[in-house]
Formats: structure tokens, sequence, C-alpha cells
């Protein structure tokens, strides 16, 4: 029980081997531990490296470039998000207060990760409470962030690579199976995910990856 409140992530193997009332009663053992650490199921000893290790500072710099990630589906455990804000003018950024109600409300049991590169213009909040590393940028209105985000804990980088062309927004959202559906309506309705100032044209694609 100990072990399961400290881990972030309990992986169940070999399940296939087990048989399903064996299963059943593992999974009513954990129940029965009364922890909220999530638990997902492996595909033959394969668990996706995303959920495990969520997605590095170069693949999200190629994923805005190219709009997309590729994945080797080891696992039907997990469900994926791809979200885009884009604003008609680059003279707001996402509003922080809005996102980081969902960074802290997420449940752990349905969103496994979080991944984003976004423009503000203030200075974010890692999980601890401390604030974001800037470096001096005179003249510049918003600054660009990566956000790793990883079992109800999370982190801001500053990233310097930013485009004329880049959208607000760019997020990736791990979920547990069948949970997708619901966050892409809450997400879609702009609940967690909008500009500074609502007034301004706005556009907000969520879809689901495959």
């Amino acid at each position: 029980k100990l072990q399961a409140r400290q881990t972030d992530l309990i992986v169940l193997n070999k399940w296939e081997e087990a048989g399903e009332q064996r299963e059943d009663e593992v999974r009513d053992q954990l129940g029965a531990m009364d922890v909220d650490t999530p638990y997902v199921r492996s595909d033959h000893g394969w668990v996706r490296k995303e959920l495990l290790f969520g997605i590095d500072t170069k693949l999200a710099r190629d994923w805005i470039a190219n709009g997309e990630i590729h994945h080797h589906n080891h696992s039907s455990e997990m469900e994926c998000l791809s979200v885009t804000l884009a604003a008609s003018h680059r003279i707001q950024g996402v509003d922080l207060r809005k996102l980081e109600a969902f960074l802290q409300k997420a449940p752990k049991d349905e969103i496994y990760r979080i991944k984003a590169v976004m423009y503000t213009s203030s200075t974010p909040n890692n999980s601890d409470g401390s604030k974001a590393k800037v470096s001096n940028q005179s003249g510049q209105q918003l600054t660009k962030y990566i956000l790793n985000w990883a079992f109800g804990r999370w982190t801001w980088t500053q990233d310097s690579s930013a485009k004329p062309d880049d959208p607000t927004l760019r997020m990736f959202v791990v979920t547990a199976a069948y949970e997708s559906a619901k966050w892409k309506k809450r997400l879609e309705e702009g609940e967690y995910v909008c500009l500074e100032d609502e007034r301004l044209g706005v556009e907000i694609t969520v879809r689901k990856m495959k």
C-alpha cells in the first residue's frame, strides 16, 4: 500500500496469462488499498513511452512543425487528444487561470499526461508554486513555454524558438481508455482553454488521434 501511494502509475503486466477472474481479483485488491494511483494494463509487456516518460522537447518541437505525433500503438489503455488554439492575431496569449485550473483539477485516473507549447503574457507557476524561469525578453509582449504535466505534477520551460506562424497553443492530452470523449467536449467548449481576452476571435480544434 505504501509503495502504491508513492508511485505515479501501476502497470499490470502478464494479465493475458492470468485469466479474467485473477485480473478481477487484482483490481479488487487495488481498490481495497484505497489509493488514487492510476493503473493500466500493458500489451504483452509494452506500454507507450509517452505515458511513462512524457514527450521530450525535441519531439514537441517536431510536433509543432509537422502538426502531428506518430505513435506505436502498443496499448489500448490510452487515448490521445490534440488541441490547437489559433488566434486571429498574435496579440493575446493563453488565459493561464483557466489552463492552470485544468492542470489542478485533471483526475490522475482519467488523464495521464499533458504536453503543451503555448504563448502567454504572464509567467506560469509550476505545481510546487514556483515561477517558471524566464530569460530577459525586453520588448516582447508574449513568451513561449513548454508544459510537461504528469499525474498531477507539472513544470514549465521557456522556449526560445518562437515563430510568427505558431498557433497560440498546441496541446497533447493522454487519457485513460474511454475518457477522451468527455474531455474533448469540455476542451472544445473553452472551459479550460481560451485567450486572455475572450472577445478576440479564436478557433479551438480538438481531435482524437489514432
